[in-house]
C-alpha cells in the first residue's frame, strides 16, 4: 500500500538532499558539495509542481489524437497570474516614479507645426510679429524724432515748462502715483499696517460722533415743536371726521354693492350642430365610465373631484350631497333608468311610464309644479325642524286626504321643503325618506283601486330625494334592503313576499345603476333576491308568483351587464317540475328542492295577476297566467345570455323540462309559444360552438439529399466554405474579434490593478497621517503632563514655605 502524500513529500525531499542526516561519515568517499542556489530553487519548484496537481490546468479535447500536442492544452494559470501581477506592479511603480518628473520643450513659434506654410512664409510672418512687438514699446530715439508732431509742441512754455495748471496737477498726481507705486513695490511692515488700522479706526469713530451730534440736534428741534405738531394734527382729524360723517351713506352703499354676489356668466350661444356634438361627446364619456364600472375598474377619484370642482357644473344649490352623485352612478344617461316594471305587465298591474318620464328631471323641477287638488299650503309648516319630524307627524299630512290624493300631498310636501327655501330642509328631506317608505308599505297593504298612480308617485318622490342626496340616503335604503333579508330568513310556512318588498326592489333598479360590478345598493338587492330563489320551497301558487316577479326583476337588473345568474336558471326548472303532475328529472335539476303541487286538470284562459300575491287563488286560470309568463321570461333570459359559451347546456335543460311538462299537461301547449324559439336558440348555440382542436402545423417533408463529399476535409478546419478568399476574410474577422476581446480584458485588468494600487497607497498615506497625528497627541499630552507635574510641585513648595 502506497504511503500518504506527506510521506511521499518527505521521501522526495530526502532524495533531493534537502532534509535528512547530513553528518554521515563515509570512508573512502569524498563528500558531495552543496547544491548551488539556482539549482536548489529549480529542484524545489519541480518537487512543488509534482505534488500540487491543482496548479496544472488541462483543456479537454473532443478528438484526442495521439502524438499531437496542441498549443495551450496545458498551462499553469496561478504561475502566469503571479508573473503578470509582478510585471504590472513593476510597470506601475516605474510610472509613478516618473510621474511629474519628465517634461519637454513646447515650440510656440508661428507656423512651426503647420505643414501648409513654406519656410519663407513662416519667416515673413515671424518678422512682422517681431516688428509689431517692438513698435509697441517706447524707445529712447522717439524722444528726439523731429517728424513726430505732438499737441504739446503748440503749447506756450516758460523756461521749457508748460504754463497750464492742469499740467502741474498732472505732474503732482504722477508724483503721488510714483510714491504710491514705490510704497507698493515693497511689502509693508507690521508697524505700518497697525498705523493704517488705527488711523481708519479713529476716522470712523469721528464720523460716528459727528452723526450722533447731528441726530441729537434734530431730536431737540422736534421736541421743541411737538406741541405745535400735535395741535395741527388734532385739527386735521376733526375736519376728516366731519367729512367722513357725510360720506357714511355713500361708503355703505359701495360696500353693499361689493359684497353682492356676482351674476354667473351666461353660456355662449351654440348652434344645433354644436349642441348635438357636445351631447354626443358627453354621452361617450359617460358610457366609458359606465363600462369601466361594469368591468370592475375603479374610477379615478381625481376625475370626480375635477368634475365637481368645475364652476360650469355647479349651480347655486351645489352642496356636499350633490358631490356624491357621481359615486352612485347618477347622471349617467337613460340606459340605467329603464323602469323594471313594464307598463303593460299583466302580473304586476303597475305602470311606471310616469316614473320613467321623470328620470331626467331633478328635484327642483318637480317641486316647482303644484300637485292637483292641493289647496292648503300652510299644512306643512308643522314640520319645520328635525325635532318636529317623526312618523306620526308626517302621517298627519295624509290623514285628512283620500288615498287618491296622496300624490298631490306628497308633491306639496316636497315643494314646501325645497332646499332653496331653507338650509335645514335638506336634512328634513333626507330624514323623511324612511317615513315615505313606511307610508308606502302601509298604503300597499290596503285595497287600492288604482295602484299605478300611488306607486308612480311614491317612486318619483323617492327617486328625487335619493338622486339629490345619495350619500345621506344610502343608509336608509340599505336598511330597507336588510329588513327584506331578515324577513326572508324568518319565513317558516308562507314564503310569499309582500307587495312592498317587490316594489322596493323594483324602485332600487330604477334609481341606481344596475350594471355596476359592485354597488352599495344593487349588490345587496341581488343577494337578497337570489337568496329568496334558493331558500323558498315554492309550495303554493303565491310563492311561485313571487318567484316569477323576483326573476323578472333580476333579469331587468342584468339587461345591460348580462351576467349569468344560476338561481334564475334553477328556478325555471323547479317551476315546471313543481307544476308537473309527474316527476321530471334532469342532471341540472335539484330534486331535493322540488315540491310538486299536484296540478291535475285542464288549463283555462289566463287571468290578470295582481301585485298582491297573497290573495291568489289556486285556479286553472292562475296556472295558465304563470305558465305563460314563465315561458316569456325563459325566452328573455336566453336572449340576455346569448353570448355565453354554456348557453347550449342551460337552454337545453329548459327545453327538456318544458317538453316533459307539455307531455304531462297537453293543454299547456297553447301557452308555451316560446318553446320553438328556445329550441332554435339551443340548436344555433350548439352549431356555433367549436370544439377544441390541436394547432395545425405546416407539413415539413424530410430531406432526402445525399451528403456532399469534401475532398479537402480536415478536422482542424472550422470553416466549410470552399472559397479561399472568403475563408481568409472570415479568419481575419475572427482574429480581429479575438484581439479586441483580449485587448478589452487587458484594459479591464489594468484598470482594476491601478484602482487596487491607488487604494493601497491611500490607505498607506492615511496610516502614516494617523500615526503622525497620534505622535503629536502623545507629545502634547506628555508636555501637558510635565507642566502639570511642575505646577503641582511648585504648589506643594509654596504650602511648605507657609
Amino acid at each position: 500500500m502506497a504511503g500518504s502524500q506527506l510521506k511521499k513529500l518527505r521521501n522526495r525531499l530526502k532524495e533531493a538532499g534537502f532534509i535528512g542526516q547530513t553528518n554521515v561519515k563515509t570512508k573512502g568517499k569524498k563528500r558531495a558539495s552543496a547544491l548551488p542556489r539556482d539549482d536548489r530553487e529549480e529542484r524545489l519548484d519541480e518537487i512543488r509542481s509534482e505534488f500540487n496537481k491543482f496548479d496544472v490546468k488541462k483543456n479537454k479535447e473532443h478528438h484526442d489524437i495521439g502524438g499531437r500536442r496542441v498549443k495551450g492544452s496545458e498551462g499553469r494559470p496561478s504561475e502566469r497570474k503571479q508573473v503578470e501581477l509582478e510585471l504590472r506592479k513593476a510597470q506601475y511603480e516605474e510610472l509613478v516614479e516618473r510621474k511629474g518628473k519628465i517634461g519637454g520643450i513646447v515650440d510656440r513659434r508661428f507656423g512651426e507645426n503647420d505643414v501648409n506654410l513654406t519656410p519663407e512664409e513662416k519667416m515673413i510672418e515671424r518678422f512682422a510679429h517681431e516688428r509689431r512687438i517692438n513698435s509697441a514699446k517706447p524707445s529712447k530715439s522717439s524722444l528726439f524724432n523731429l517728424d513726430d508732431e505732438e499737441e504739446e509742441s503748440s503749447l506756450l512754455t516758460h523756461m521749457g515748462e508748460s504754463l497750464s495748471f492742469e499740467a502741474a496737477a498732472e505732474q503732482e498726481d504722477d508724483y503721488q502715483n510714483d510714491t504710491q507705486s514705490d510704497s507698493e513695490s515693497h511689502p509693508k511692515s507690521k508697524h505700518e499696517i497697525m498705523q493704517e488700522v488705527m488711523a481708519k479706526s479713529k476716522k470712523y469713530k469721528y464720523e460716528r460722533q459727528k452723526q450722533k451730534e447731528a441726530d441729537l440736534d434734530e431730536i431737540e428741534k422736534l421736541d421743541s415743536q411737538f406741541d405745535l405738531i400735535r395741535n395741527a394734527l388734532s385739527d386735521d382729524l376733526g375736519r376728516e371726521r366731519k367729512a367722513n360723517d357725510d360720506k357714511d351713506d355713500y361708503e355703505n352703499t359701495i360696500r353693499d354693492l361689493a359684497l353682492d354676489r356676482r351674476t354667473a356668466p351666461t353660456e355662449p350661444t351654440l348652434t344645433k350642430e354644436e349642441i348635438e356634438k357636445r351631447y354626443q361627446e358627453k354621452m361617450k364619456e359617460l358610457e366609458a365610465q359606465r363600462i369601466a364600472r361594469m368591468n370592475g375598474m375603479q374610477e379615478n377619484d381625481d376625475d370626480i373631484d375635477d368634475y365637481n370642482d368645475n364652476p360650469d357644473h355647479l349651480d347655486d344649490d351645489h352642496d356636499v350631497y350633490a358631490n356624491e352623485a357621481t359615486e352612485f352612478g347618477f347622471g349617467l344617461g337613460d340606459t340605467e333608468e329603464e323602469p323594471l316594471i313594464d307598463s303593460d305587465d299583466a302580473e304586476s298591474g303597475t305602470d311606471s311610464g310616469e316614473s320613467g318620464s321623470d328620470s331626467d328631471s331633478d328635484i327642483e323641477d318637480i317641486l316647482d309644479d303644484e300637485g292637483p287638488g292641493l289647496v292648503k299650503t300652510d299644512m306643512y309648516d308643522s314640520l319645520g325642524s328635525l325635532d318636529d319630524l317623526n312618523y306620526d307627524s308626517f302621517k298627519q299630512l295624509f290623514k285628512k286626504s283620500d288615498i287618491n290624493q296622496y300624490p298631490a300631498v306628497l308633491s306639496g310636501f316636497l315643494k314646501s321643503k325645497s332646499a332653496k327655501l331653507r338650509a335645514v330642509n335638506k336634512d328634513i328631506l333626507v330624514a323623511s325618506l324612511a317615513h315615505i317608505l313606511k307610508l308606502l308599505k302601509e298604503t300597499l297593504d290596503r285595497d287600492l283601486e288604482s295602484p299605478n298612480l300611488i306607486i308612480d308617485s311614491f317612486t318619483s318622490a323617492i327617486k328625487q330625494i335619493v338622486r339629490a342626496y345619495p350619500d345621506a340616503t344610502m343608509l336608509t335604503v340599505r336598511k330597507a334592503i336588510a329588513d327584506i333579508a331578515n324577513t326572508i330568513r324568518n319565513f317558516t310556512t308562507d314564503w310569499t313576499l309582500s307587495s312592498y318588498h317587490l316594489v322596493l326592489l323594483s324602485i332600487c333598479g330604477v334609481i341606481y345603476p344596475t350594471s355596476d360590478h359592485y354597488h352599495v345598493i344593487i349588490t345587496p338587492s341581488n343577494l337578497v333576491m337570489t337568496e329568496y330563489l334558493t331558500m323558498c320551497p315554492f309550495q303554493s301558487v303565491s310563492e311561485l308568483a313571487s318567484g316569477l316577479f323576483v326573476t323578472q326583476i333580476l333579469l331587468k337588473y342584468q339587461r345591460i351587464s348580462k351576467r349569468y345568474i344560476p338561481e334564475v336558471s334553477q328556478f325555471f326548472l323547479r317551476f315546471f317540475a313543481a307544476l308537473s303532475p309527474r316527476i321530471i328529472s334532469h342532471p341540472l335539476l335539484m330534486q331535493a328542492s322540488v315540491t310538486s303541487l299536484g296540478f291535475k286538470g285542464e288549463l283555462e284562459e289566463p287571468c290578470i295577476l295582481g301585485i298582491d300575491f297573497l290573495s291568489l287563488a289556486d285556479t286553472p286560470a292562475v296556472y295558465s297566467a304563470m305558465i305563460k309568463k314563465c315561458s316569456e321570461l325563459m325566452l328573455t333570459a336566453a336572449k340576455t345570455w346569448a353570448d355565453l359559451s354554456s348557453k347550449p347546456e342551460f337552454v337545453g335543460a329548459w327545453v327538456y323540462v318544458v317538453e316533459e311538462f307539455q307531455g304531462n299537461v297537453p293543454s299547456a301547449e297553447r301557452f308555451l309559444k316560446e318553446l320553438d324559439s328556445l329550441r332554435r336558440l339551443a340548436k344555433m348555440a350548439e352549431k356555433e360552438r367549436k370544439p377544441l382542436t390541436l394547432q395545425t402545423h405546416r407539413a415539413i417533408p424530410i430531406r432526402t439529399l445525399a451528403p456532399k463529399f469534401d475532398p479537402n476535409y480536415s478536422i482542424d478546419r472550422k470553416s466549410k466554405n470552399s472559397d479561399p478568399q472568403a475563408q481568409e476574410l472570415s479568419k481575419l474577422r475572427y482574429q480581429v474579434k479575438q484581439e479586441r476581446k483580449a485587448a478589452l480584458r487587458e484594459v479591464r485588468k489594468e484598470q482594476k490593478f491601478v484602482a487596487e494600487q491607488e487604494i493601497q497607497s491611500k490607505r498607506k498615506r492615511d496610516a502614516e497621517y494617523h500615526a503622525e497625528l497620534n505622535k503629536l497627541h502623545r507629545s502634547i499630552q506628555t508636555e501637558e503632563g510635565a507642566e502639570k507635574n511642575k505646577y503641582e510641585r511648585e504648589k506643594r513648595d509654596r504650602k511648605r514655605r507657609k
